[in-house]
């Protein structure tokens, strides 16, 4: 996968999607497997903003019995199964639990019923899954052993609590680069750190864009039939490109989850927050709302804190009042866990289209995608989308991609295949077996389950320039040869690429300068950097964990 700018540039495009998080890899895939030539840019690196930031569930719609939606749960059911079946080694089932208190809404008799009708909706929820990934069905433990598998929980009102089983992404940051190069197979021609910066008029007609490479500072044109805005939180900015008085699409929120020492136990379990705090006031809130401490490699992830963003979308750092804000409120809801600042290796932060403030003051949160065709509006060719979930991310893809066949004058679009396609490194069948494969090629080696969680059947490809036995190499062959591959065959160019989003090394916390200058080095072999461009990339990393540089 190499991004080729005179490729874009010499081409026109049936469809030009800009943005490449998640929403824009699975656009860009499902458009070019459907046979459409595709261009896909994105002004970061792939994944690198909201796609990013999250609790790495994949979502059943659990929630969406509160309301009866049924049709939302059965999408959601479906969407989490084709994540597990296109990328076996990325997601992984897990358990949950939610805390019952009383004998009402929250109480184990409502739940039970809860746990059973959510079976009965997802019955088909294993369907075409290897044992290793099928989901357990649910129900409700009791107080004594809901205190002994939730640590710390607070005894205030429990009565046990309600069990069932999600999808864990391993790594999302790298189901999202296997999405971007499995459209690249499929011939979409694709390019980071290319940023939009203006729209194409043909005729009255939106006709592509023009975007500048924020690499080397040219300005190119891509021409298109159809331009597909998936900029996520800079949608609206991309919409004003093409109409500077346009209405914004939508309202932004920003959401933040903490990375933290590990703490809780291996299954995900959440905690009932009776407070909302901001700038250190604490305000009751009408009713508990649920926190999620999901466990995660070696690390616990603890989320969601909501709040309006008053500004316009784009790029969201938490500043140290928030984080203490959550901390505070974690530590309410979970008085055993007794979290600090020191504990924080990373908090997760991006913005999520919201409906406005409710009553009791919380964020109303969209729980819809948003797919806007803006000929309606006087701009033909360009259409926008604005997603709300991870998990149902390749669903809105699809329904995207049929807006643009519409759009394109095709009345009958070509089916969606990508609901039954592996994405790249995921075709490696029952995983178990594929386990055991590897280490019976190479050996029980201490760094071969990580390769293959995260480069899947394609983890050989990594090993390829390692001229060494397997049992002489360390986690930081791996690391260097994850850095080189990561050069030469996936698109990175600075070191927060293959540190935050191409390797482990910095996803979960900040790494130490060490290992950080090992891994600039063998970038500086693969780019050409001298001393001082390399000690910039180790710089510029430590920068985007809050240290002094």
């Amino acid at each position: 996968m190499q991004r080729d700018l005179n490729a874009l540039a010499e081409t026109s495009f049936d469809v030009v999607v800009i943005g490449g998080g998640i929403y824009g890899a699975f656009t860009a895939w499902d458009a070019a497997r459907r046979g459409l030539s595709v261009a896909l840019i994105e002004q970061g690196d792939w994944g690198g903003a909201t796609s990013s930031n999250s609790l790495k569930i994949a979502h059943g719609g659990l929630r969406y019995l509160q309301s009866a939606d049924f049709k939302r749960m059965r999408e959601s059911i479906r969407e989490r199964r084709i994540l597990m079946a296109m990328a076996p080694h990325l997601v992984h089932p897990m358990a949950c639990m939610l805390p019952t208190l009383g004998h009402f809404s929250r109480g184990p008799e409502a739940m039970a019923a809860a746990m059973l009708l959510n079976d009965f909706v997802g019955s088909d929820r294993d369907q075409g899954l290897d044992a290793a990934h099928k989901l357990p069905p649910g129900g409700v433990i009791s107080r004594e052993e809901a205190m002994r598998r939730i640590p710390g929980v607070s005894t205030g009102g429990l009565t046990g609590a309600a069990c069932w089983y999600d999808g864990l992404i391993h790594n999302p940051d790298r189901l999202v680069l296997a999405v971007v190069a499995s459209a690249v197979d499929a011939g979409a021609v694709a390019a980071n750190h290319l940023e939009a910066t203006g729209v194409l008029m043909d005729g009255g007609r939106v006709a592509g864009v023009t975007a500048t490479d924020r690499l080397g500072g040219n300005d190119i044109t891509v021409r298109a039939r159809v331009t597909l805005n998936c900029a996520g939180p800079w949608a609206n900015r991309v919409l004003g490109l093409a109409r500077p008085d346009a209405a914004p699409l939508v309202q932004w929120s920003w959401a933040m989850n903490l990375v933290t020492r590990r703490v809780g136990t291996h299954e995900a379990f959440a905690v009932w927050s009776p407070y909302r705090i901001t700038n250190g006031k604490r305000v009751r809130r009408p009713k508990p709302q649920a926190l999620f401490v999901v466990p995660w490699r070696d690390v616990t992830i603890i989320g969601t804190m909501h709040r309006p963003h008053p500004g316009p979308g784009g790029a969201f750092a938490p500043g140290a009042t928030q984080v203490d804000d959550f901390i505070d409120e974690i530590n309410h809801a979970w008085p055993g866990v007794d979290l600090t600042r020191r504990d924080v290796k990373l908090p997760l932060a991006g913005l999520l289209p919201m409906t406005g403030m409710q009553g009791n003051g919380e964020v109303g949160l969209s729980d819809r995608a948003v797919i806007v065709d803006h000929g309606a509006h006087g701009l033909p060719g360009l259409i926008s989308t604005v997603g709300v979930k991870f998990t149902t991310s390749r669903n809105v893809a699809e329904r995207l991609v049929n807006a643009a066949f519409a759009a394109l004058g095709t009345k009958t679009p070509p089916p969606c295949t990508t609901t039954t396609a592996t994405v790249h490194g995921g075709d490696l069948g029952d995983w178990p077996a594929f386990v055991a494969a590897a280490r019976a090629e190479v050996g029980d080696a201490p760094w071969l389950e990580q390769l293959l969680r995260s480069h899947g059947s394609r983890w050989r490809d990594v090993l390829a320039d390692l001229d060494r036995p397997f049992d002489s190499v360390a986690d930081v062959d791996i690391l260097e040869a994850q850095a080189a591959h990561a050069v030469r065959h996936e698109m990175a160019h600075t070191l927060a690429d293959v540190v935050r989003r191409r390797t482990e090394l910095g996803s979960a916390g900040a790494p130490g300068r060490e290992p950080l200058a090992r891994m600039a080095a063998v970038m500086a072999c693969q780019m050409g950097w001298d001393a001082a461009s390399a000690a910039d990339q180790v710089n510029g990393v430590h920068a985007l964990y809050g240290f002094p540089s």
